[in-house]
């Protein structure tokens, strides 16, 4: 479910992106994602289309045999996300 501001919860963001939730709260916990806040439940809420975008650019550098930390390294290290895939 999106809401006015285009942000929607992790059940929501992992079934548009074909993934598990789990996948979701472990690409968070990499670091890999981040909620863009809070609802007044307090679940969490991300950008849809952004993390839509960064889920499919994670999928793609992951087919390419890049583990997960080598992709957080790069990110932190400043190498944009299109030029990792």
């Amino acid at each position: 479910m999106k809401n006015c501001d285009g942000l929607c919860r992790i059940g929501p963001l992992a079934r548009k992106a074909g993934v598990p939730k789990s996948t979701i709260h472990y690409y968070c916990q990499m670091g890999l994602l981040e909620p863009s806040g809070h609802s007044p439940g307090g679940y969490r809420l991300f950008n849809e289309d952004d993390c839509l975008k960064k889920i499919k650019t994670i999928r793609d550098i992951l087919a390419s045999k890049m583990t997960l930390v080598d992709i957080k390294e790069k990110l932190e290290a400043g190498v944009r996300e299109e030029v990792l895939v």
